[in-house]
């Protein structure tokens, strides 16, 4: 099993070589250990973005699943950049756009999906069906050539199963529960709607720490998802004022995403700081507000997520 894993990462090594290092942003790939992608989002997006004014805005967003992207495009966002430390993220969001403009809404589903697809405890063993694969490869050609090396490798190379199980996270709703998590899915009329608004848009894209980006401008918002349950306050607080130096007057930083956290639950031991609403709030100048969960959504329950937000206020003086 540990061979095949290294074979594995060393003809990745080979794909992104293929492609030229030229979009990746202060990292340094490690030869045998890589960063895994996530194949959707693990948040409720659509719960949350109506509480930002992304129409005709700027945005800064992490998540390899590029479904902040998406959704955001939907939103009428006209300059997203996607950073993350994960290498891969550009290929994916080509393969991504290739699939939705080239599958229909059953076929999307069928591709992509993995996790206990279609129902609970049934893997997709047709995940990244080959046949799909070259209904779409022209078209991913056409909109980046360096995408269309590196999936073309890996699937000359592997099993479809072998590139879905090896680079991506097992960490994933079924399509059921991604059809309310994620605006472009939503239903198949909302599905077409989103091919035309993606089939012309091009993110810009970073592959690096966000705590060591040195950024050269400013964004009306900045998404940061869940990252903040990895580190411990005192280093988000660096982040923090890192990243309000990039936003631009009256601009919002989604500052954490909490799952199943209302003002009042009380904080255990064992949870992650950011979590410990009591210190969050003394910290830093955030609002939380409250939608419907991903366990809500799971089990048709009233289970509720969050997420915290900083709006900075004018900086220029009267």
């Amino acid at each position: 099993m540990e061979n095949e894993e290294t074979y594995f990462e060393e003809k990745l090594a080979s794909a992104i070589q293929m492609c030229g290092d030229h979009y990746i942003v202060g990292y340094s790939r490690p030869k045998t250990v890589f960063s895994r992608l996530y194949p959707f989002t693990t948040e409720n997006i659509s719960g949350y973005l109506d509480f930002f004014d992304l129409k005709d805005q700027s945005l800064l967003t992490v998540g390899s699943s590029s479904d902040q992207v998406m959704n955001a495009i939907m939103k009428g966002c006209h300059d997203i950049t996607l950073v993350d430390i994960c290498p891969y993220a550009k290929e994916y969001f080509y393969l991504k756009k290739a699939g939705m403009m080239e599958l229909n809404f059953e076929e999307f589903f069928h591709f992509f999906c993995y996790k206990d697809y279609p129902k609970f405890c049934r893997d997709n063993k047709e995940v990244f069906q080959k046949e799909l694969y070259e209904k779409m490869k022209r078209t991913l050609r056409l909109l980046d050539y360096e995408s269309y090396l590196f999936w073309d490798e890996l699937f000359s190379t592997f099993s479809h199963e072998d590139i879905r199980t090896q680079m991506f996270e097992m960490d994933e709703e079924r399509s059921k529960q991604l059809r309310h998590m994620n605006l472009y899915l939503k239903d198949e009329k909302t599905y077409c709607e989103a091919k035309q608004q993606v089939s012309t848009f091009h993110p810009k894209f970073i592959t690096g720490d966000l705590f060591h980006l040195k950024l050269n401008k400013q964004y009306d918002n900045i998404f940061l998802s869940n990252i903040a349950a990895y580190y411990e306050l005192e280093q988000m607080k660096e982040l923090f004022h890192s990243l309000t130096e990039h936003l631009t007057d009256q601009g919002k930083m989604l500052f954490a995403y909490l799952y199943d956290t209302k003002r009042d639950t009380p904080y255990q031991e064992d949870w992650d700081p950011i979590y410990n609403l009591e210190n969050v709030f003394q910290m830093f100048p955030v609002e939380l507000f409250n939608f419907q969960g991903v366990k809500g959504i799971r089990f048709e329950e009233d289970i509720l997520d969050a997420i915290l937000v900083y709006q900075k206020k004018n900086t220029k003086r009267k």
